[in-house]
């Protein structure tokens, strides 16, 4: 595993890469970014047969970029640029969690580049309840001693007797890219972004999801039945490829090998 950067027009995009051969898979981390949040995860799909590129989104990790005054249209373009610096050809983009919009984004406006879209959560209609956006509150409040808060983000983010494990990567999350990507979500309409292009979609969501609640996944396909496969995994949350890996690793390497993608 090794990390690198790419240079954009306005960014500097930090990107995590494993593996050399084999089918790309391209991964945008949640809105708070942490993308070696996903090492195993990604060690997991090169054992398989895939090659992995990951990245940070702006103001997290070692990306930089503009924070203020943008839209998911800036967010996608750092992840294009990052499919297009590695990728030769359409490739497979897996958006976890805030990603999930920005890959929707991107399928929406480089569809050429997609092989297929997967979603791990997908957010975007249903919120979560007032009770876990007050945990979502108190998780990023810094004056509250690191126990509480931690606690407050399990409450926020994962599924009941959870919880978040030893070598979670928390230096690498972001209060100013979660801040940045909320505010480049409202400046964007729903509607740009929600259908995820034309192309074939899976869904593979944590059933107790709070933060994106699995209804917003079921809308998704309910609307787009032709094109949109579902899975919910039992026991997740909000990190299903954290709460329930070997489940999540199952769905996902399941659906790429149906899609002829894996061998």
């Amino acid at each position: 595993m090794r990390f690198e950067f790419v240079e954009t027009a306005t960014s500097r995009i930090e990107v995590m890469l494993h593996g050399r051969s084999g089918p790309l898979v391209f991964m945008h981390p949640e809105a708070f970014g942490g993308i070696r949040g996903d090492t195993r995860f990604a060690e997991a799909l090169v054992a398989l047969g895939a090659r992995f590129v990951g990245m940070n989104p702006r103001g997290s990790g070692g990306s930089m970029g503009p924070m203020t005054e943008i839209t998911l249209h800036d967010m996608a373009a750092d992840a294009i640029a990052v499919i297009e610096r590695y990728g030769d050809g359409p490739v497979v983009i897996i958006g976890h969690a805030g990603g999930n919009r920005v890959g929707r984004m991107v399928a929406t406006l480089r569809p050429e580049l997609v092989r297929v879209l997967i979603l791990v959560c997908a957010g975007g209609r249903v919120p979560p309840s007032p009770e876990v956006s007050a945990a979502t509150a108190r998780w990023r409040d810094d004056s509250l001693p690191w126990a509480e808060r931690l606690a407050a983000a399990e409450v926020a983010f994962l599924a009941p007797g959870n919880h978040f494990p030893d070598y979670f990567p928390w230096p690498d999350y972001s209060f100013a890219a979660a801040t940045a990507w909320g505010a480049a979500g409202r400046a964007t309409n729903t509607d740009e972004w929600w259908a995820g292009g034309t192309g074939r979609i899976f869904v593979v969501q944590g059933a107790q999801d709070p933060a994106a609640p699995p209804q917003n996944g079921h809308l998704l396909r309910d609307e787009f039945p032709d094109r949109v496969e579902l899975v919910d995994i039992e026991g997740a949350g909000h990190f299903p490829q954290i709460e329930q890996p070997q489940a999540t690793l199952a769905a996902v390497a399941g659906f790429l090998r149906r899609e002829g993608l894996l061998g």
